[in-house]
């Protein structure tokens, strides 16, 4: 996914990758990020305003969101979404479980 961020973010964006565990990551596309010149922060805490200041983001429309939720699933069906984390079957990047629907 990574890989797609630094191919399409706008230049001079700030691209901020949270919380990852792995080691030994390569920089995909490392060319784009130059010449696009984007700045890349790392960071595994964050504060309860970050919330807020992301959702007020969302809503004014400056962060897009179109793409990012690639799964619906009701929460009784829970046990659905950690089969198809587990199973690998099929790739996703947000899973949205939905309450009283």
């Amino acid at each position: 996914m990574l890989d797609s961020i630094l191919r399409l973010a706008r230049r001079g964006s700030r691209v901020v990758v949270i919380g990852v565990l792995q080691l030994g990551y390569d920089l995909p596309h490392l060319p784009d990020f130059v010449q696009h010149e984007l700045r890349l922060s790392g960071t595994t805490m964050y504060v309860p305003q970050d919330y807020l200041d992301v959702v007020r983001l969302m809503g004014e429309g400056r962060i897009r969101t179109a793409g990012m939720i690639t799964h619906y699933f009701p929460l009784q069906d829970l046990h659905k979404v950690f089969d198809l984390i587990e199973s690998s079957r099929e790739k996703f990047f947000k899973i949205m479980l939905t309450v009283n629907e």
